[in-house]
């Protein structure tokens, strides 16, 4: 599913989105490139994964608050899976997924055109 913890690419040209981006469009289901313009779905499979096993920590930690610090109160576990919640908040864009649609084609850029990245100032020096 995950590997090395690395934010999402798209399916059709590899570009790398920001986490930013990525946070902005998972309220989508689909998606259009900002480099290539080729759609691909958005998937969080592995998002709901991150959760499931998030929630199985909570809970871990709650039984060993309970059975380690005998005057635990309930505050301070709420306050320890709120935390533990927070960080699973902040690894979403992390687990995201690209794919690529079925029967999508490759739109390939003209070679005269180039990625926003490498675009430089028009001057007119003479």
């Amino acid at each position: 599913m995950v590997k090395n913890m690395k934010l999402p690419v798209c399916p059709y040209c590899h570009t790398v989105y920001r986490y930013g981006d990525v946070k902005g469009e998972l309220s989508k289901k689909k998606h259009n490139c900002y480099n290539c313009k080729n759609k691909f779905k958005i998937s969080v499979k592995a998002v709901v994964m991150l959760f499931v096993v998030i929630e199985i920590i909570c809970a871990f930690t709650d039984i060993g608050e309970l059975f380690l610090i005998k005057s635990i109160s309930f505050p301070a576990i709420m306050i320890t899976n709120i935390v533990i919640n927070l960080v699973g908040i902040i690894l979403i864009p992390y687990f995201v997924v690209f794919r690529a649609e079925k029967g999508g084609e490759i739109r390939r850029k003209s070679p005269d055109t180039k990625s926003y990245r490498n675009k430089r100032p028009k001057t007119n020096v003479r």
